[in-house]
């Protein structure tokens, strides 16, 4: 993407074609990524953003959604493609896609964000079979679990350190020696 945005940079005194006709060049890109790009390239003696405005003009931001008409978004579409690519057991996945649309409704969830999930929820020990045994709340509890290390890691550390002296606090049990 650096290098093709140095090429258009070389053309653009020249903008326009063989007609007359004034060239644009449109070119969509994670415009976060391109700078983190342009700082490895360059290094950061020159600052990425900067650079990158001489070349970008018009920038935007794409909406999640798929459609106009369609609830659900992008990601959520990857999620379930990626869930039944991975041989994910379907109703780990439906228990898991609750998470998901419930978390996107707060906040932003990237396909990254959604691979993560697809890939954590993928080392689950459960069979069809086997999760379809578990009492629902266990079947909630190891969706919820993943849910917390992929989305909120902070807290997921937390658990067995802190949480766990709070919750043996709360009923009075003692640490374990």
């Amino acid at each position: 993407a650096v290098e093709l945005d140095a090429r258009i940079s070389q053309h653009q005194s020249d903008r326009t074609d063989t007609t007359g006709r004034i060239l644009h060049f449109v070119l969509g890109v994670n415009l976060a990524e391109l700078e983190n790009m342009v700082r490895v390239r360059y290094g950061t003696q020159e600052g990425a953003a900067l650079y990158l405005q001489k070349f970008v003009t018009l920038t935007m931001e794409l909406p999640e959604q798929t459609s106009e008409h369609s609830p659900q978004a992008g990601s959520l579409l990857v999620f379930s493609e990626n869930a039944r690519n991975l041989g994910i057991p379907p109703a780990i996945a439906k228990n898991a896609l609750i998470y998901v649309r419930a978390i996107s409704q707060t906040r932003s969830v990237s396909i990254r964000d959604t691979d993560r999930y697809v890939s954590n929820l993928a080392t689950l020990p459960f069979t069809a079979q086997s999760y379809k045994k578990l009492y629902g709340a266990y079947q909630h509890l190891s969706i919820m679990l993943v849910t917390l290390k992929v989305f909120h890691p902070e807290l997921f550390k937390l658990i067995g350190t802190e949480i766990e002296a709070d919750i043996r606090s709360a009923f009075g049990v003692l640490a374990s020696t």
